[in-house]
């Protein structure tokens, strides 16, 4: 077993500065969200160096957006169709990386979207998602370049959780709907087993950023080619309701 990394007492205050300010970035982003604000998130918080932007990804139940022309592309079709919509995180989960270079982290959100039409309300549903997100510096700032927002359940606003149907009908989710076309299309988080499926993963000690083990599409047990087998894949698949 490796020694474990000691550290000089100033950088560990680095350390524990840097974390408040992933803590502190991600509650922006949760105040963007519910102020509509989606190009502020996207513009201040998210990666804009040119070695970074292509390795940019927002992933949900149903896949993965890849890229950050790709990403804009989502928020301003289906993000913005939500007429009003409220975030809040909490139990933040952040772990550096022992070169200090990236971060990664996993918070609970809770939240509501609500779509209207000629001034009259469509739909609404409250939601509750796991995120789980990797981090870059760009500069002395900290910036997102993985997002996950895995939804693990949702519940129609008015309407009794209890009443809900244990196996929603196919296309009943209207989160689905927003999510539209990813650029990676899979089922990468069932939420009928909500936390059964561990996606996306709370975040472990690491030493550097590794793609394969992040919450981009490369550390998505469906689309990893560093798996074992495919064998081992498919068993993980229809254990854990992976890519299914």
């Amino acid at each position: 077993m490796p020694d474990e990394r000691v550290y000089s007492e100033d950088e560990l205050m680095r350390r524990i500065w840097d974390i408040e300010d992933i803590r502190d970035l991600m509650s922006r982003r949760s105040f963007y969200c519910t102020g509509g604000q989606w190009s502020r998130e996207l513009n201040e918080l998210w990666v804009s160096a040119p070695e970074y932007v292509s390795a940019a990804s927002f992933g949900g139940n149903w896949g993965f957006y890849c890229g950050m022309e790709s990403i804009r592309r989502f928020y301003e079709s289906s993000y913005r169709s939500a007429s009003f919509c409220s975030r809040c995180v909490n139990t933040p989960l952040v772990i550096l990386s022992d070169d200090g270079a990236s971060a990664r982290g996993r918070w609970y959100m809770s939240g509501q979207n609500t779509l209207c039409a000629d001034g009259q309300v469509e739909q609404a549903w409250w939601s509750v998602w796991t995120l789980g997100a990797d981090f870059v510096r760009e500069g002395e700032q900290w910036k997102i370049l993985h997002l996950v927002e895995a939804q693990d359940f949702y519940c129609p606003v008015g309407e009794d959780f209890d009443a809900q149907p244990v196996w929603p009908e196919a296309g009943a989710n209207p989160e689905q709907a927003l999510f539209a076309s990813a650029d990676y299309s899979l089922l990468a988080h069932d939420n009928t087993y909500m936390l059964e499926d561990d996606w996306p993963p709370v975040p472990q000690a690491y030493e550097t950023l590794n793609m394969y083990n992040s919450y981009g599409p490369e550390g998505h047990p469906a689309l990893n080619d560093r798996v074992h087998s495919i064998a081992w894949a498919t068993e993980v698949a229809a254990r854990k309701a992976w890519g299914r």
